[in-house]
């Protein structure tokens, strides 16, 4: 990530705010949507349990045991 300014970045998505963004030993990062506590989506998105999500503006940042670190963005 080195060299992203700020104004470089993606605008914020007021989507996201929406939702419930949780993951744990499966590996899997789950979307569920607030209030109604529906399950939107589910990513695979590592081969261990996830001990850190970070959201900054609209990059998820997921950090796991199997020594790894992501970065999504939402395709709308």
């Amino acid at each position: 990530l080195g060299g992203v300014r700020k104004r470089d970045r993606p605008k914020h998505d007021p989507e996201l705010s929406r939702y419930i963004i949780a993951a744990g030993n499966s590996g899997r990062i789950y979307f569920i949507k607030m209030f109604t506590y529906e399950h939107q989506e589910a990513i695979d998105a590592h081969t261990d349990s996830i001990n850190s999500l970070l959201i900054d503006e609209n990059i998820l940042f997921s950090g796991s045991h199997d020594q790894t670190i992501k970065l999504w963005v939402r395709k709308k």
